[in-house]
């Protein structure tokens, strides 16, 4: 399993960057590898929300059904995810008042599939999805922030 871990600070309240994230209609506009929405997401998110979405890494288009399991506003949101051949995701954001501003932390373990292949391939992509995430978060900042 790979893991990517970064956070950013951003000055805007706490509640302001949770309408952000939960605006599943405005993940295009700070999620990097966000490509669309096979059908419309719900307009809410809780418990058990559950969405479809296709991402790319790498050029590469993919499908992900995503589905809320820890959902404490303003302060926590975990996502499970679900992916071709077996691949699995679990996103989680951590949005902590300081200083006016919201410390945001994000969280990403995922397996690829392929058994010990997937294992031996998850050290190139944590690599490329750490540079994806340090930029979802950048434009999220710049989001916030406008």
């Amino acid at each position: 399993m790979a893991n990517v871990r970064t956070s950013i600070d951003i000055q805007a309240p706490v509640q302001e960057v949770w309408g952000l994230v939960t605006d599943l209609d405005r993940l295009g506009e700070w999620v990097s590898i966000h490509r669309d929405f096979p059908e419309p997401p719900p307009h809410q998110v809780e418990q058990g929300t559950s969405f479809r979405q296709t991402l790319a890494v790498a050029g590469t288009p993919f499908p992900v059904e995503w589905t809320a399991i820890d959902v404490d506003g303003p302060q926590r949101l975990a996502w499970e995810g679900a992916g071709p051949a077996g691949a699995t995701a679990r996103t989680t954001y951590s949005l902590t008042e300081q200083n006016g501003g919201t410390r945001f932390e994000y969280e990403n373990d995922f397996r690829l599939p392929a058994g010990e292949i997937g294992e031996a391939a998850s050290g190139v992509v944590s690599g490329y999805a750490e540079r994806e995430a340090d930029e979802s978060l950048s434009r999220l900042k710049q989001l916030a922030e406008a």
